[in-house]
């Protein structure tokens, strides 16, 4: 019996190949491949960007029938002159993007799959949480003695 260790991955999040549509310096391009901490992308015409530089994108996940896009800042990682492929690294992905795109990824690597209702649950979270019960102690029916003043 031949027992083999392997290293573990040095990947914070799992990559997937799942249809990811990126707008970069002005071209819409499909990625290679994506996670949570960023995406690599090939094809790209014109002028490559510079490695290390920070710039505007607008993401876009084709989930269940919905187009879910967004937009955020992105790092430029690695670029590659051959193969016109270029790797980028997430600087700001909102809270409700990188949940949104976490069901989409685990639900994906293990082979779940959720009803459209519970998607659109996590698509149309509202951004500012408003409580849906009153106030219990409204500020006009506080008697006197409760008001919150220095002493």
């Amino acid at each position: 019996m031949d027992i083999r260790y392997e290293r573990p991955s040095q990947r914070l999040h799992h990559r997937v190949t799942a249809p990811f549509q990126v707008a970069l310096l002005g071209q819409s391009l499909a990625a290679i491949d994506w996670s949570l901490g960023g995406f690599r992308v090939g094809g790209v015409s014109g002028a490559l960007p510079e490695v290390g530089a920070h710039l505007p994108v607008s993401c876009t996940l084709p989930f269940q029938g919905f187009q879910i896009a967004f937009q955020t800042q992105v790092e430029i990682r690695r670029v590659d002159p051959n193969t016109r492929e270029v790797a980028a690294r997430f600087l700001s992905l909102g809270e409700r993007e990188a949940s949104l795109m976490r069901h989409f990824i685990e639900d994906l690597v293990r082979g779940v799959m959720t009803d459209v209702a519970d998607t659109i649950v996590r698509i149309d979270t509202p951004v500012t949480p408003v409580p849906t019960t009153p106030d219990p102690n409204p500020a006009q029916h506080v008697p006197v003695r409760r008001w919150p003043i220095k002493q």
